[in-house]
């Protein structure tokens, strides 16, 4: 793990791990840049800098970036993860959250999900780019979107 952080790079360029992969701007919220990549039936789902959040194939929410903190799945339960520096070397502390915060949480991402489906559904959106260009990107989010039933923290954060 990166010792320092940085401002996260062009995703669309840079993230060839996840193909196919776009870039939108909804109308209801012109200043977030949207990123949705897939790696095969995973999605990782970049609302500009902060929220991210990351799914397994199954639609579990595996990992999120939110609130400026880091947090995974384990158990079907979600973590936050605080990053030690104190030792030079960067160690990560799993701390678990109320069930308040992981509903309250749960809403908001299922808010954001509806919203993003609507505004693709009601096509208020711009594509920005997309990988391939002439890719299938938009499809396989909007079928993903229309698909998706709840929020439900996976066993495990890792993608498979």
């Amino acid at each position: 793990m990166a010792r320092q952080t940085h401002k996260r790079e062009d995703l669309l360029r840079d993230a060839v791990a996840l193909s196919p992969r776009i870039k939108l701007l909804c109308e209801d919220a012109p200043d977030v840049p949207i990123f949705a990549g897939f790696r095969g039936e995973a999605l990782s789902l970049y609302f500009d800098e902060d929220p991210a959040y990351h799914f397994n194939g199954e639609k579990e929410l595996r990992r999120a970036f939110f609130q400026d903190a880091l947090y995974e799945c384990a158990n079907g339960q979600l973590r936050k993860l605080i990053r030690d520096t104190s030792s030079g070397a960067v160690k990560l502390q799993r701390l678990e959250v109320s069930a308040e915060f992981q509903s309250d949480f749960s809403n908001e991402l299922q808010s954001r999900l509806s919203n993003l489906n609507s505004s693709i559904t009601a096509a208020t959106f711009k594509v920005e780019g997309q990988v391939p260009e002439d890719g299938e990107a938009l499809n396989k989010l909007r079928f993903w979107l229309e698909s998706f039933n709840e929020v439900v923290f996976a066993n495990s954060a890792r993608v498979r």
